[in-house]
């Protein structure tokens, strides 16, 4: 059985065959190894940016409770982009605070690695749920299946309306919702996970232009060219999963991604009813709205698409509740889950004979897997896990020893400054006094950051202090945090965090500002014209025109390492 995790990749990745996280037993934390106060029991899985690992948390008064801990990879602390960019998912998680979304309990650094603590969720990802079902022959009934997307739909509406402290607001767009990011708990509530590509209007990581985020066969068309996207992009992949719950099967199911990207961006949706004639016309109709090409013809809000779900499950008796999400996944899981929670339930045991404290205030788990691996309760602990070990007649000695010995040690101390007193008082003073050897802690290793920006003319600034000079080199502690920016009038200002584990350089591009045209829309208002209309999407070339490598080879890879879709396979 692996204990996998299903992560977006940095930039998006499309073969199947792409590496995730280091190959097979070269893990980063092995069982048992610490990292800061984290102590790993399991690891959850492994991404291309981050691997997740679930992780015995030592908290203050010595409270100890189980959580997920995502740590940044260690080849990705040599990239600025990563590390921009897994801060900027820290900064955002840290933000939402709903029902139906993962908590974020802490973000910080553990031994000069960037760190986020989440709860531990018991369940399962919706991509597991609908494998395994379809396998045993217990297809996801259709209730349920509409239940957990109005949970999600939930989740989404929480996170577009969002608003910063100031009530300004954040224009949150997760850009990844796929069924590999949706949990159902075992307890009933649905989580959606992972909000590593999501975009806000606080994030400072920069989006390479041409590159696109995202799972294919969930991206919008405007997403799919990889221009500016807004709230109805989500709706868009909500969209693809209830065309998935209608037509009972998966949209683009085994399509080649070239002919995927060149459908999507010319609207060719197939109906629902195309696939499972049972379809209801009006659950199509629902679909087919949520998948339109243009983004101002499908359902405005997460809210609105939610209510006219909602709607129709009152109207055809499609009723579900949480209790039957839990339920359900719980008797399809039934031996995964009890063979995680052995697993668990030795590693306690291993900490606990270690003369550990007991654990207490156990979370649940952060993300989706995709093999559908989860947590364990509280309730679920062996109780000889977490009781305290019996002291030994031995430790009952050292107990009654101490007060003893620490009176002896007050007594030593007095008379050793008393006659270090002495001996100074009585030396010549033209000697001068022997040196006293002190332990004292090793000074913290440094390293040598270059630090440049284009144009050269541009301000750098250094944890908010300005530098002097364009590039300029500055010598910093190892292992620490810093953030980095750079302005000059006329461009776009630029930010990036890193982390100084080893020598390197950071070079930031800014981006020119485009002078105002004189028809601009302002100026259109202005002299009472209307405003010229969005230019449409622009439309692929046909399938026959283009390249005849598109089916085995749509993407290429740019000389940074990304990988891009090629506009002629469109």
């Amino acid at each position: 059985m692996e204990y996998c995790y299903r992560r977006r990749r940095l930039f998006m990745s499309f073969n199947k065959g792409a590496p995730q996280g280091p190959p097979s037993g070269e893990e980063e934390l092995a069982v048992g190894e610490y990292i800061g106060k984290h102590r790993v029991i399991a690891e959850l899985g492994r991404g291309g940016m981050a691997n997740v690992y679930l992780t015995l948390s030592q908290g203050a008064a010595g409270l100890k409770k189980l959580v997920a801990l995502k740590v940044l990879r260690r080849d990705a602390l040599r990239l600025p982009e990563m590390i921009a960019m897994f801060f900027d998912e820290a900064r955002l998680a840290a933000q939402l605070n709903h029902a139906n979304i993962v908590k974020t309990y802490e973000v910080g650094s553990e031994a000069g690695r960037p760190v986020i603590v989440m709860e531990y969720l018991e369940g399962q990802a919706l991509s597991a749920v609908l494998r395994k079902g379809r396998t045993e022959g217990k297809q996801l009934p259709l209730p349920i299946h509409l239940r957990v997307l109005l949970m999600v739909l939930q989740a989404l509406n929480y996170a577009h309306e969002l608003t910063a402290y100031d009530g300004s607001p954040l224009r949150i767009v997760h850009r990844d919702v796929t069924p590999h990011n949706v949990l159902l708990t075992y307890d009933g509530p649905v989580k959606l996970v992972d909000f590593g590509i999501a975009k806000a209007a606080t994030t400072e990581s920069q989006t390479i232009s041409g590159v696109i985020k995202g799972t294919l066969s969930y991206i919008a068309p405007e997403q799919m060219v990889a221009s500016s996207v807004d709230r109805r992009a989500d709706i868009y992949s909500i969209g693809c999963m209830l065309w998935a719950a209608a037509a009972e099967e998966k949209l683009w199911n085994g399509m080649p991604a070239a002919d995927i990207a060149h459908r999507v961006m010319t609207g060719q949706i197939p109906a629902p009813s195309s696939i499972n004639p049972a379809c209801s016309p009006e659950l199509e109709r629902i679909v087919m709205k949520a998948l339109m090409l243009e983004p101002e013809r499908r359902y405005s809000t997460a809210s609105e698409l939610q209510e006219a779900l909602e709607e129709y499950c009152e109207r055809t008796g499609l009723h579900a509740s949480e209790k039957d999400v839990g339920g359900y996944v719980s008797a399809l899981f039934a031996e995964t889950r009890a063979q995680l929670r052995s697993m668990v339930a030795d590693q306690l045991r291993a900490h606990s004979a270690d003369g550990a404290t007991p654990v207490t205030g156990v979370a649940n788990r952060n993300e989706a897997s995709a093999n559908g691996v989860a947590g364990v309760s509280r309730s679920e602990i062996p109780t000889e896990v977490i009781r305290l070990p019996r002291p030994s007649r031995r430790r009952w000695v050292l107990l009654l020893a101490l007060p003893v010995l620490a009176v002896g040690g007050l007594f030593a101390q007095r008379q050793l400054k008393l006659f270090q007193t002495t001996t100074a008082h009585k030396a010549p003073a033209s000697v001068a006094p022997p040196a006293v050897a002190a332990a004292t802690s090793a000074a913290p290793a440094n390293v040598t950051y270059e630090l440049k920006a284009d144009p050269p003319n541009a301000q750098l600034v250094l944890d908010g202090r300005p530098l002097s000079g364009n590039p300029v080199s500055k010598v910093l502690e190892k292992g620490s945090s810093h953030r980095v920016s750079a302005s000059v009038d006329g461009y776009e200002p630029a930010t990036r965090e890193f982390i100084s584990n080893a020598d390197g350089a950071l070079h930031l591009s800014l981006r020119a500002v485009a002078p105002m045209p004189s028809g601009s829309t302002a100026s259109a208002k202005v002299a009472g014209r209307k405003p010229a209309s969005p230019r449409p999407l622009p439309t692929p070339v046909a399938s026959a025109n283009a390249r005849p490598d598109c089916d085995e080879r749509p993407f290429y890879i740019d000389s940074e390492g990304r990988k891009a879709i090629r506009r002629e396979c469109l």
